[in-house]
């Protein structure tokens, strides 16, 4: 008996390392279902920000930032931390705004402008144009 209690004791403090160790609280996994329309949105938002990401891999696009001194890689990590909402903004921007589509539309405009500019002016005698 005497031999048992010797061998005992031998592994009783392991034994109660083990114990203590596996007693330790730990980060619980939930599992649960995830929504067709959850796994949509993540996808969407994986291809937004793939959109983006393509988009900053452009050559005019890198020049226009040298032009403004920001360097490529400072604005990839100002891109990366843009939240979800604002990257799905940028990738429509993207999508609706190719390079120059918007010229006519800024000539109109800017057309407009100087013929009200010029109405006024006529108008309250500065100018002799009409």
């Amino acid at each position: 008996m005497k031999k048992f209690r010797k061998n005992l004791r031998l592994f009783a403090a392991p034994l109660a390392a083990a114990m203590t160790l596996a007693s330790l609280p730990l980060n619980v996994a939930h599992a649960g279902l995830v929504s067709s329309e959850r796994l949509v949105e993540t996808r969407q938002n994986q291809a937004d920000r793939a959109r983006v990401a393509e988009f900053l891999q452009r050559d005019d696009v890198r020049a226009s930032f040298r032009s403004y001194g920001v360097s490529a890689r400072e604005a990839q990590m100002r891109v990366s931390s843009l939240s979800e909402a604002e990257i799905a903004h940028l990738a429509r921007q993207i999508d609706q705004d190719p390079a120059g589509q918007g010229f006519v539309g800024t000539v109109v405009f800017v057309g407009v402008v100087v013929l009200i500019v010029l109405l006024v002016t006529d108008a309250i005698g500065e100018t002799d144009v009409f």
